[in-house]
C-alpha cells in the first residue's frame, strides 16, 4: 500500500492496472483510491466511484468492506437481475460509491445514460475474468467504459476520469495496461504477501483421472479406494471431472493445507457435503 501511494496521488491521475498476491492487500489499495476520488470531488456531489466484482458473493462481500471503512459515505450494492426497480433508481441517486456486477451496471447504463457523465472512478476487481466465455459481458462493459469515459485521453479531457483493474493472476499485467489506460507502464506491482508462497503444481485431465506433471512424466494422483468410496458412494465411478477434483484435494490435504477454488461455491458444497 504505501508502494502504491504515488501511483494512488499521482497530479495526472491516471488509471493503472493492479497485480498483487491473494491476501497481499488489494482492497486496501482500492480503499486509498477510493479516498482519492472523494477528496478530489468533494465539492462534485454527483461524482460517482462504480466498484465492479464479477461475482454476486463477492459484490456483497466488498459492499460490507467499504461501508465499514467509509462510514458516512453512502456505498449501496446493486447484483440483482437485470432491471432496475424504483428502489434501485432511488439508491443510485443516493450511492457515492456503487457496488455492481457487470450485468446490472449494463442495465443501469442503459436506463440512466446520464451514469456515464458522473463516473469519476471505475474499479474492476477480478480482472483476470474479462476473458471468461460464462461471463461475455464483463469484459464488454469494461470496453465500453473506457470508451465513453475517455479513459486513455489526457486528463482534462476525461475530467479526471480514472480506472483501477485488479488481478492477483493477471498473466499479462502490461499487455492489459496498454489496452486499457494507452500506456504499458501503468501498472502497480508487488509481489509481496503475507504468507510463504504456496506450492504449484501441474495437474492435467486426461477425461477419466488426474495426472501430475513430474519430470516431464505423468503419474497419476493416487488416492486409496476406502476415500474414493466415502467420496463417490458405493458402486461409483470416478469419471466424472467435479468428483476426480474432490479426490485430488483429500489426496493434497493429507499433508498440506490446500485450498479449493471454484467459481461456484454450490458445487464445493455439493462435492464435499458427505
Amino acid at each position: 500500500q504505501i508502494e502504491a501511494l504515488d501511483k494512488v496521488n499521482d497530479p495526472d491521475r491516471r488509471s493503472y492496472c493492479l497485480k498483487m498476491p491473494t491476501s497481499a492487500g488489494k482492497t486496501r489499495i482500492a480503499e486509498l483510491m477510493i479516498l482519492r476520488f472523494l477528496l478530489d470531488h468533494e465539492n462534485y456531489p454527483d461524482a460517482k466511484c462504480v466498484y465492479i466484482a464479477p461475482l454476486r458473493s463477492l459484490a456483497s462481500d466488498v459492499e460490507r468492506t467499504l461501508s465499514s471503512s467509509f462510514r458516512g459515505i453512502s456505498v449501496s450494492g446493486f447484483y440483482g437481475g437485470r432491471e432496475l426497480d424504483l428502489i434501485d433508481q432511488d439508491e443510485l441517486k443516493r450511492a457515492k460509491v456503487l457496488v455492481v456486477t457487470p450485468e446490472k451496471l449494463d442495465s443501469m447504463l442503459r436506463y440512466n445514460p446520464q451514469l456515464s457523465s458522473q463516473i469519476r472512478l471505475v474499479i474492476a476487481d477480478e480482472g483476470h475474468m474479462v476473458g471468461d466465455e460464462n461471463r461475455p459481458t464483463y469484459g464488454l462493459i469494461i470496453q465500453r467504459l473506457v470508451y465513453t469515459l475517455k479513459i486513455k485521453r489526457p486528463k482534462l479531457e476525461r475530467e479526471s476520469t480514472r480506472l483501477l483493474f485488479i488481478s492477483g493472476v493477471l498473466p499479462e499485467v502490461n499487455d492489459f495496461a496498454k489496452w486499457l489506460t494507452g500506456d504499458r507502464s501503468n501498472v502497480i506491482i508487488s509481489e509481496w504477501r503475507p504468507l510463504k508462497a504456496p506450492q504449484v503444481k501441474v495437474l492435467k485431465w486426461d477425461g477419466s483421472r488426474v495426472l501430475e506433471e513430474a519430470n516431464n512424466r505423468s503419474q497419476e494422483i493416487y488416492v486409496p479406494i476406502s476415500e474414493q468410496v466415502n467420496l463417490l458412494g458405493e458402486g461409483s465411478t470416478s469419471d466424472k471431472f467435479e468428483n476426480v477434483v474432490a479426490q485430488t484435494a483429500i489426496f493434497y490435504a493429507r499433508s498440506k493445507t490446500t485450498l479449493l477454488f471454484s467459481a461456484s461455491k454450490s458445487k464445493i458444497k455439493q462435492l464435499f457435503k458427505r
